[in-house]
C-alpha cells in the first residue's frame, strides 16, 4: 500500500514575517503581517489567496469609510427621493469575498478539536 501524503495544514508560526505585497494598502498590509505573524502559508498560491483576501479586507474598509461620509441612505438620481447606497453591497460583498479566501487558507477554521474515540452517549453509559 502506498503512503499518502500528509495534507499541508496552516500552522502556528511565531517569527519573522515576510513584507507584504506592494499595492496593498495600509489596512490591507496590518492584516497580512497579521495573519502571519500567527500562520505559515508557506506556498505561492496561498500567498496569493492570502493577498487576495487583504485587498479586499482593505477595500472593504474604504467602502466603510465612505459610506460613513456619504450615509447609508442617498439621494436618488432626480433628487425626489432616498435610496440604499449602492457601497453597501460593494462593501458586503468585499467583506465575503475576505472571509471565503480566509476560509480557504484554513485560517478561519475555528471548529473544536476533538479528543480520540467515540464521543460519549446522550445521557452517560
Amino acid at each position: 500500500m502506498a503512503a499518502e501524503k500528509p495534507i499541508p495544514l496552516v500552522t502556528y508560526r511565531p517569527g519573522i514575517t515576510p513584507e507584504p505585497p506592494p499595492q496593498l494598502d495600509v489596512i490591507a498590509s496590518e492584516l497580512w503581517r497579521s495573519i502571519l505573524a500567527e500562520w505559515d502559508v508557506p506556498d505561492r498560491a496561498g500567498r496569493a489567496l492570502l493577498e487576495q483576501a487583504c485587498a479586499a479586507y482593505g477595500m472593504a474598509e474604504r467602502l466603510r469609510r465612505q459610506i460613513a461620509v456619504d450615509g447609508d441612505m442617498i439621494e436618488t438620481g432626480n433628487g425626489v427621493g432616498m435610496k440604499l447606497n449602492p457601497m453597501i453591497m460593494a462593501e458586503i460583498a468585499a467583506r465575503g469575498l475576505c472571509a471565503r479566501l480566509l476560509r480557504r487558507l484554513g485560517v478561519l477554521d475555528t471548529e473544536p478539536k476533538r479528543g480520540p474515540g467515540r464521543p460519549p452517549k446522550p445521557g452517560g453509559w
